[in-house]
């Protein structure tokens, strides 16, 4: 359980180093998902 955490906390922090966050991609995604949920 511990380990499945800290994995996660790794990833949220290196998330920007990886180019996942500088581009927005976390950002935009959810809400593009979002609309097509409520949409249908």
């Amino acid at each position: 359980m511990l380990l499945i955490i800290v994995i996660l906390v790794l990833l949220y922090i290196f998330r920007a180093d990886l180019g996942f966050g500088s581009k927005g991609t976390n950002i935009n995604v959810p809400d593009k998902i979002d609309v097509n949920v409520n949409h249908s």
